[in-house]
């Protein structure tokens, strides 16, 4: 009996012991350092002390070391940034396998809405999960912080007119009408805003009046923006209210005579040259 006891002690003593160095054996290797890994460096020529709507920041990108393995650059837009990521479009930034420079554009989209300069915050570097650990950490990505600079276009005179509407239901359509000409142009593009370019320096001297069509306006009150860039650079911005029940007793209504139909007033605008005086003129 003392023997068999003896003989299991020293059955699972011989168990314990061989599942221990099967442990040991299984454990996982240190992590692979660093160090060897490519370092991406990124230059650029642009003044990013004074960034407008229009530029485009061009960076060269390069790498110290080949991979075997794409690697894409792209922006990351600040949470403190004014400037959204609709303000920027970014092509390019692909490093190729076994490339050691590639080439990322950024464009600030010239979006024809007049507003204030604003803060914008970005990242350049290489953020898509798969491969961002494959460079080195002491890579340093470049940020940019400074002001956006608004940019009106210098030609014409540039109205938008945009609306609260979060459920995208309603639909007014951007009308201008010339007192030597009569109708004179149109948005209508369901978009919101509406965005008119068509008063250029280069017209006659004229007065033009700004107004809308409630083309379909499914709630009773609708609040309304009228931005107005000058080609000088400066902004105007009108905020108003659209009553459904009462237009007809709030705005002026203006023949528009091309599709028969009413234009309700937001704007006079009076043009003499490159030069314009606009009266806001709605409700």
């Amino acid at each position: 009996m003392k023997k068999s006891i003896i003989y299991k002690l020293l059955a699972i003593i011989f168990i314990v012991s061989a599942l221990s160095s099967c442990v040991e054996s299984q454990e996982v290797e240190p992590v692979q350092s660093t160090a060897d890994y490519p370092v991406a460096t990124f230059n650029t020529d642009a003044d990013l002390s004074n960034i407008k709507k229009g530029d485009v920041i061009v960076y060269t990108i390069t790498m110290d070391k080949m991979m075997n393995t794409d690697i894409t650059f792209g922006i990351r837009v600040g949470a403190d940034s004014e400037a959204d990521e609709s303000s920027f479009e970014v092509s390019g930034g692909v490093m190729d396998a076994f490339a050691k420079e590639t080439t990322l554009n950024i464009t600030v989209l010239q979006d024809n809405f007049p507003e204030v300069d604003k803060s914008m915050a970005i990242e350049v570097g290489a953020f898509d999960l798969g491969t961002r650990f494959l460079l080195n950490p002491t890579t340093s990505n470049p940020k940019i912080a400074t002001q956006l600079v608004n940019v009106n276009d210098p030609d014409a005179l540039t109205v938008n007119f945009g609306w609260d509407d979060p459920e995208h239901e309603t639909d007014l359509d951007l009308l201008v009408i010339s007192e030597l000409y009569g109708s004179w142009s149109t948005a209508a593009t369901s978009a919101n805003p509406e965005i008119d370019l068509s008063v250029t320096n280069d017209d006659d001297d004229d007065i033009f009046y700004f107004g809308f069509d409630p083309f379909d306006v499914p709630n009773e009150v609708t609040n309304y923006t009228v931005r107005v860039g000058h080609p000088n650079g400066t902004v105007e911005v009108f905020e108003g209210v659209i009553n459904k029940s009462t237009i007809t007793n709030d705005f002026i209504a203006d023949d528009f005579a091309a599709w028969g139909i009413p234009s309700y007033r937001l704007i006079k605008v009076i043009k003499t040259g490159d030069n314009y005086v606009v009266t806001f003129e709605g409700n």
